[in-house]
């Protein structure tokens, strides 16, 4: 369960959110949980809610609000809610961990921040800060109604955002990022109008965007105001910022920047992980160009292409050429990382972290706190992020960046469902002409144009899939006394298709088996039924036939079984009626078939 007082007071599970409707009640949830892990005695409790005049039933009324919480939180979290607010023999406590309050999580992020920056880890510093102040939603438990001490308890918390404010500008004025800073500023001044620390770093900013002449002019308007309000002029420090300036001081020069990499000090680092291209990439003119144009960066948040289809269909590899002719938009950065069922998005984290050049001793150690990091990182730069093979929705959330110069391409074998604002894209299989460009791309074009019939005739048995295409041309780039239609010969016999597309680096039976694997029983069963039958195009009324189930239930069967890519739906066999014809993809069904000779008889099929 989450708790948020940097804003309006949020309890949260699961993202279904919690928090009581009642002011009293939110008034007791709010002090406990600002006093997490410490007895807040009755008392206390009745003088926040009350003042100096509680009515003669308070401390009843009080178990009653206690009581309404609880029930609150046992009815949405799942979970035993005096587990959460645990009854003392004086008070009640909140028992919250560290990693569930933001509060927390903000302060330890300023510590890392400030200390880094004392210690000249600006970069470090910088990332720190901004993960601390993306915490913040507005100014503390502005929903809430507030007594003595939750007065003052908003009141640190909102001082110590405008601290971590102050300190991050700091950061990033010392990291060059002056020309970003001045309109911020701007607004920061006009909310602060006293504060000369906030001045100061505009007359800064301004001076290093060369505008000298106009942070002389916010010296002046803070000179004005200061003997308007209070009667004084600006501190010693101000004004000899204000010489410094008139004198353009070789102090006020932005500082040169390097970065740490690996422990060696290096000017001007591009961070870049993306794995090489791919030589003989071939076809997929117009995939590649809708993923060019999705790759575009937006204004308001980072752009996400989520790039789907069967294993071994070219996700990755289209992923990567696009990756690389987009390279020159996201100058900042461009950050990979291969992922899998069993990839931890903490792990993942750490890896992007050290990257950017944070020390392996202050990555912090849980998953939110890494995710806050590396979103308090990316605000303000441009990245590509390439994910290949995301296994789910939850395992990529915490690995997006927040700044809205990033693209994000994700590869996976399913649609990742739960994902607002992302861009899909499926791949299917290639065309003939592609097919035997890629062909000719692994083994030699001239040795394609000798035997052009036979090459056509080797991607269609290899169901005009790449990667079986790929292990079909290792087999005869091994074998180069073969000619083409001597793998046709062996590739026509069904019966060991399977066992000649098999190489040391690849074999196809394996791959189908590992998508196989992930279906559950029903899916397998229809797989076999559908693969038994002579034809290999079918509509729904037909499978539901086949099936011998409900209509609605086969529907839903199919539907998975083209999410997982084990059925396509074959538009070229679309009828009049407006139909869907599903087809199973050919490999998958000599797969399929090679099967049903041990299960078949079982299941009435052979």
């Amino acid at each position: 369960m989450q708790f948020r007082v940097l804003g309006p007071l949020e309890v949260l599970e699961d993202d279904k959110i919690l928090t009581p409707s009642a002011l009293k009640q939110r008034t007791v949830l709010a002090l406990l949980v600002t006093h997490r892990n410490r007895v807040v005695p009755v008392s206390t409790l009745i003088e926040e809610i009350w003042g100096e005049a509680p009515p003669k039933s308070a401390v009843t009324t009080l178990q009653t609000y206690v009581y309404q919480v609880r029930k609150l939180f046992a009815a949405h979290a799942g979970r035993h809610a005096d587990d959460i607010l645990v009854t003392k023999p004086l008070g009640y406590v909140a028992a919250i961990s560290p990693d569930d309050l933001d509060l927390t999580v903000f302060e330890r992020s300023l510590a890392r921040g400030q200390a880094a920056l004392e210690a000249g880890r600006v970069e470090e510093a910088s990332a720190a800060l901004h993960t601390a102040l993306a915490l913040r939603r507005g100014d503390a438990l502005t929903d809430v109604q507030r007594g003595a001490l939750l007065s003052a308890q908003a009141a640190r918390i909102d001082e110590a955002m405008l601290r971590a404010l102050v300190l991050r500008v700091e950061a990033d004025l010392r990291l060059g990022r002056h020309h970003e800073l001045v309109s911020e500023l701007r607004a920061l001044v006009a909310e602060n109008p006293l504060h000369e620390d906030l001045y100061a770093k505009l007359m800064v900013a301004l001076y290093r965007s060369d505008r000298r002449s106009t942070a002389l002019e916010v010296y002046h308007e803070l000179r004005r105001s200061l003997n308007h309000e209070l009667g004084l002029d600006p501190s010693p420090a101000l004004q000899r910022l204000h010489q410094d300036v008139l004198s353009d001081a070789a102090s006020l020069q932005p500082p040169v920047r390097a970065r740490t990499w690996g422990g060696t000090l290096m000017q001007n680092v591009r961070l870049s992980q993306l794995p090489p291209d791919i030589g003989d990439f071939a076809g997929r003119a117009g995939d590649l160009a809708a993923l060019g144009r999705l790759l575009e960066p937006r204004e308001c948040a980072p752009r996400v292409v989520v790039l789907t289809g069967s294993a071994g269909i070219g996700k990755s590899v289209l992923a990567r050429r696009a990756a690389h002719q987009a390279r020159a938009r996201f100058p900042d950065c461009q950050l990979y990382a291969s992922l899998g069922a069993d990839a931890d998005p903490a792990d993942v984290l750490a890896g992007f972290l050290r990257t950017a050049g944070v020390r392996h001793d202050l990555i912090p150690d849980s998953l939110q706190e890494r995710q806050q990091l590396f979103r308090g990182w990316s605000a303000d730069r441009s990245g590509l992020l390439l994910l290949d093979d995301a296994a789910s929705a939850a395992q990529l959330r915490p690995l997006l960046p927040s700044g809205p110069q990033w693209a994000v391409v994700v590869t996976s074998r399913s649609v990742l469902p739960g994902l607002a604002g992302v861009d899909h894209l499926r791949l299917g299989l290639l065309s003939v002409g592609d097919a035997v460009e890629m062909l000719g791309n692994i083994v030699g074009r001239e040795r394609v144009a000798k035997e052009p019939e036979a090459a056509a005739s080797i991607v269609r048995m290899c169901g005009l899939w790449p990667l079986a295409i790929r292990t079909a041309g290792d087999r005869l780039v091994a074998a180069p006394h073969w000619s083409l239609d001597k793998l046709v010969v062996r590739l026509g016999d069904e019966c060991h298709r399977l066992s000649v597309l098999r190489t040391e680096a690849l074999d196809i039976r394996a791959q189908i088996a590992s998508s196989y694997e992930q279906l559950d029983e029903v899916e397998r069963s229809a797989v076999l039924t559908l693969a038994a039958a002579e034809t290999s195009v079918f509509t729904l009324g037909t499978a539901a036939s086949m099936l011998q189930g409900d209509r609605n239930v086969v529907d839903s069967t199919l539907d998975r079984l083209v999410n997982m890519q084990f059925l396509h739906t074959a538009a070229e066999h679309a009828a009049m009626d407006g139909d869907i014809r599903y087809q199973i993809p050919v490999l998958f069904r000599v797969f399929a078939r090679e099967l049903l000779e041990t299960v078949g008889p079982l299941l009435g099929l052979f």
